[in-house]
């Protein structure tokens, strides 16, 4: 039994020409839209290399500045920055991540300066300020990371008032 629903014929008159298909399409996939990751790590001479990915490189703030000149001069407005700390900025607590003269807080700073029309976004995780590299790391202290997290974000607002990557706040399950 053939279901009442069947279109014998299917309908290309929506994608006969490029015009009336780039019209149409759903999707636009453009450099304004994409947002580059970019990893700040203090005391760099020169780009790092991040070893797990392929042309991805930690970068000093000052060296911030001219990569997001060369992105912004290909159409990328936007960058999220993901801090790299030392071991001796990092305890269980994430307290290094309420610096308002930390790495991201001056990066951000820097970044404004020369480049306003970039769009900034900081993730406000506490994993990179910990010293066991978790954003919440048990049910007994759970509360203390949750409620670190918002205000870890104040110093960067206040740097760069833009917008703040929720990516530590999650509740653990």
């Amino acid at each position: 039994m053939k279901s009442p629903y069947s279109i014998p014929i299917r309908m290309r008159r929506l994608r006969r020409t490029d015009g009336i298909r780039s019209m149409l399409q759903e999707t636009h996939l453009r450099a304004a839209s994409l947002i580059a990751p970019i990893f700040v790590k203090d005391g760099l001479k020169e780009p790092e290399p991040v070893a797990s990915m392929p042309e991805v490189y930690r970068y000093n703030p000052e060296q911030l500045i001219d990569h997001c000149r060369s992105l912004r001069d290909v159409g990328i407005q936007a960058v999220a920055l993901f801090p790299c700390n030392p071991p001796e900025l990092k305890d269980p607590f994430g307290s290094a991540a309420l610096d308002s003269q930390g790495l991201i807080a001056r990066a951000v700073g820097l970044l404004k300066k020369a480049l306003p029309e970039m769009t900034i976004i900081v993730d406000v995780a506490l994993d990179p300020f910990t010293s066991h590299g978790h954003d919440v790391f048990s049910k007994k202290t759970e509360w203390m990371s949750i409620m670190t997290a918002p205000s870890m974000s104040l110093p960067k607002w206040l740097a760069c008032l833009q917008m703040p990557g929720p990516t530590g706040w999650h509740p653990q399950t």
